[in-house]
């Protein structure tokens, strides 16, 4: 059981100036975001129910003997980012050649504040496997920041088709869950820790390059769109869950490096009825062995990341005429390796949705208001997937005992929508 809490404001202070043939972008955003994370723990009753489902009566915890809670983790992290960017979007040779250069400053200050719990991990130190823990309090304070430029290349061919080009660089800084258990050795003395070290959370800054070339077109009754990318990688991140502690441990598996290409198209069959399909191929490979202590590596040279099925594909049927709209689609999602040497995989599933709604007309306070049926997995397909809403549940190898999510059945729900 965890509780997760959460605030995050933020503002973005830009400009945008016109001189001549230039558009000119600039500006400023900052965010402030306090992520509260718990881990208190209940007894389950011989029904196989605990007293509150939601954590929120602290009454019903698990205490140690001086009445504090258990927790498996106990921590705050106070992540500030901020962004100093500006952009130039040329217009040339009569508005047929778009140019746009960009230059961002990206900057992420995480502020790390473990208190005291019962959390308790492995880490590698010298070559040598030993366990770390989170019994006291400590905190860290890492600053990951890179100035990343960017160029960007459109040309209309006539009025129904472009080509165009980009490359940018892009930064991402370590999730705080590389801040968890840093405490080495030390004793235990009137239920306090004391006389540990705090190792240094040893997860690199991930960056990368991307590069994409495309063609487009737009007709009356067609459009299409298509592209291939190359992104290379360095220190790439991956979550990985470790069977022997029961957490998800950040690391950089080295270099990696992603091509592949993306189509998509729609058509009007006719006023009322359209079509669209999607098609895309992605080949994500570890460039090297990802080291494991002084003497050991793991073998995922070549190896296909986690979580990164080679196909997906998309196919939508829509319906419009007047205030009413509906529409069904396909969504296939190929194999997948669940671990990072590639020796257990999910297989590949399509799952079928619908929709159907209705616009109402206006009133003095509601501005296009609507209602919309939907209906998610419609044939109740059976289906496992890796990732969840809180990072990729895969392991180094199937040894480990990889685990999955089962998926949503067949889910019905109403959706209101209006402006005001």
């Amino acid at each position: 059981s965890s509780v997760t809490r959460t605030y995050r404001p933020g503002v973005t202070f830009k400009t945008n100036i016109h001189l001549g043939n230039n558009s000119i972008l600039a500006g400023y955003w900052i965010e402030r975001a306090r992520h509260i994370q718990t881990g208190p723990r209940e007894f389950i009753n011989s029904n196989g129910t605990v007293a509150d489902a939601w954590l929120a009566n602290t009454s019903t915890y698990i205490k140690h003997l001086d009445g504090t809670p258990y927790m498996s983790r106990n921590q705050l992290t106070v992540s500030t980012g901020s962004s100093l960017f500006v952009q130039d979007s040329v217009n040339l040779l009569q508005d047929k050649l778009n140019l746009q250069f960009g230059l961002r400053d990206s900057e992420i200050k995480r502020e790390y504040f473990n208190f005291a719990n019962d959390g308790t991990g492995s880490c590698t130190i010298a070559g040598v496997v030993t366990t770390c823990g989170s019994g006291a309090n400590y905190t860290v304070n890492k600053t990951y920041g890179k100035v990343l430029p960017s160029v960007g290349a459109r040309y209309s061919l006539n009025a129904q088709q472009q080509v165009f080009a980009n490359v940018a660089e892009n930064m991402k800084a370590p999730g705080n869950f590389s801040y968890q258990n840093l405490l080495v050795g030390g004793t235990w003395a009137n239920g306090a820790l004391v006389g540990a070290t705090q190792r240094d959370p040893i997860v690199a800054m991930e960056t990368s390059t991307n590069m994409d070339v495309g063609y487009r077109f737009a007709g009356d009754a067609w459009t299409f769109s298509s592209s291939v990318y190359y992104i290379s990688f360095k220190n790439r991140i991956a979550q990985s869950f470790d069977p022997v502690t029961a957490l998800f441990t950040d690391y950089n598996v080295g270099d990696v490096h992603t091509k592949g290409f993306e189509l998509e198209s729609a058509y009007k069959l006719s006023t009322n009825w359209s079509l669209y399909g999607s098609l895309s191929y992605t080949s994500s490979k570890m460039q090297s062995d990802m080291l494991l202590t002084a003497t050991t590596s793991l073998a995922t040279a070549s190896k296909q990341m986690p979580d990164t099925p080679e196909w997906l594909s998309g196919l939508s049927l829509n319906y419009v005429n007047g205030s009413w709209s509906g529409n069904v689609d396909a969504k296939f999602t190929g194999k997948s390796y669940s671990t990072l040497v590639n020796d257990q995989s999910i297989a590949a599933t399509t799952l079928i949705n619908a929709t159907a709604g209705y616009q109402f007309a206006d009133t003095s306070f509601l501005k296009k208001p609507s209602i919309q049926f939907n209906v998610s997995n419609l044939f109740n397909k059976n289906y496992v997937r890796i990732n969840s809403g809180s990072g990729s549940n895969f392991t180094q190898t199937a040894a480990n005992n990889p685990s999955y999510y089962i998926g949503a059945p067949r889910f019905f729900s109403v959706t209101l929508r209006s402006d005001f």
